[in-house]
């Protein structure tokens, strides 16, 4: 159900797939299976924030995240985590965004995840962008990053928008 799912959304077929999903969460959560009721509950997240219903894909993604903190999957974590810092960007709550960002980053790097990392410091730059580097170092020492890992980041969402094209 959930791979269906994941099929019409690459078709662009939001309601379809947010049915397929809806499906496959309910047999994840009758059956016990919490590694796909997380999983699933993440993909409606990201379906809604798809949508434009902000609120509703924080509600799912907020679920999705405690779900995988109980079973312990990191990669989980990092991608639900990484899911509300970007909604909350688009709901122009940077000043929350950028913790939940900055542990997604943390943790992304920590399990060697290859792309993770991009959307990470895509949703960084934007808080950047609006609060300004001053307040993001700010927010991020306390968020609990040395200045280290703060200058680290800067250094790579830098870099990030010398990549990027024009």
């Amino acid at each position: 159900m959930s791979n269906i799912g994941s099929v019409y959304r690459d078709k662009g077929d939001l309601d379809k797939a947010l049915e397929y999903h809806q499906a496959a969460l309910t047999i994840a959560r009758e059956t016990g299976d919490q590694w796909g009721a997380a999983s699933n509950m993440g993909n409606i997240g990201s379906l809604y924030r798809a949508k434009g219903n902000l609120d509703e894909a924080l509600a799912y993604e907020n679920e999705a995240l405690a779900m995988a903190r109980e079973i312990g999957y990191q990669l989980g974590v990092a991608t639900e985590l990484g899911n509300i810092g970007l909604i909350l960007t688009d709901r122009s709550e940077h000043e929350q965004a950028v913790p939940k960002l900055a542990e997604a980053l943390t943790i992304l790097l920590a399990i060697g995840v290859a792309d993770g990392p991009r959307q990470t410091l895509t949703g960084l730059a934007g808080c950047d962008d609006k609060l300004g580097r001053k307040r993001l170092a700010e927010l991020l020492n306390e968020a609990g990053r040395d200045e280290g890992v703060i200058a680290d980041l800067f250094e790579r969402i830098d870099l990030m928008r010398q990549r990027r094209p024009d």
